[in-house]
């Protein structure tokens, strides 16, 4: 390939008014999967004193949803890039709801182990595959703007799990179970939006703008 100019940015799509209403969108979805991992430590207090857990069981759910991702992230990309980010993200959000729900269902601490591993799955994924939507979205010089703020949205669902025994209290006060069904049905936001997305991106993405003074040479092997 060379280039006679550069003028102009192109590979990027970047002239649709709802690209911001996409970035809206990943950063709901992102933010309530980043909500649903950090969720047991706000009641990891609870689940000693009511449940027994130990503090190496804690932390075993704490760190099981990392595995996942540990063996999955190639795989996640490769999926990614056959079946387009916006249908990967919302198959990894109905994974992170199927989790979230066994995990605030769970009545063994195996089952909740279980729920946990199952959310790991999607967590890694999602995160990817919405970083890779927004560059559909997005044009080169945009898009790390977008992305930038897709990660400070996405932090907000942390701090708000953080947060949650202050503005949830009246949860947390009924035990440790009814902070994870919030969890849960805050995942569960996330899939609606991640399924808006999905809608947005099948029918209204625009075509990619192609550089200007930009032409293509077949590649010749020396």
């Amino acid at each position: 390939m060379s280039q006679a100019a550069t003028v102009g940015a192109g590979g990027g799509h970047g002239d649709s008014a709802l690209r911001w209403w996409v970035l809206l969108l990943a950063a709901i979805a992102v933010s309530s999967s980043y909500y649903e991992a950090d969720a047991i430590g706000p009641i990891a207090d609870l689940l000693h004193r009511q449940r027994g857990f130990s503090q190496s069981q804690l932390g075993t759910l704490n760190g099981i949803i990392s595995v996942p991702s540990v063996v999955l992230a190639l795989v996640n990309g490769l999926l990614i890039d056959r079946y387009g980010p916006a249908r990967m993200a919302l198959w990894s959000a109905v994974v992170g709801v199927v989790g979230a729900l066994v995990t605030a269902g769970a009545g063994s601490y195996e089952v909740m182990v279980a729920g946990r591993f199952i959310f790991g799955a999607s967590e890694g994924a999602i995160f990817i595959a919405l970083v890779a939507a927004l560059a559909r979205w997005f044009s080169p010089s945009g898009i790390a703007l977008a992305t930038a703020l897709y990660l400070s949205l996405a932090r907000v669902g942390s701090y708000a799990a953080d947060t949650s025994p202050t503005w949830a209290r009246a949860l947390y006060d009924s035990g440790w179970r009814a902070p994870l069904w919030l969890g849960a049905a805050l995942t569960a936001a996330g899939f609606i939006a991640a399924l808006v997305l999905y809608a947005l991106d099948r029918k209204h993405l625009p075509p990619p703008r192609r550089a200007v003074g930009v032409t293509e040479e077949p590649v010749r092997w020396a």
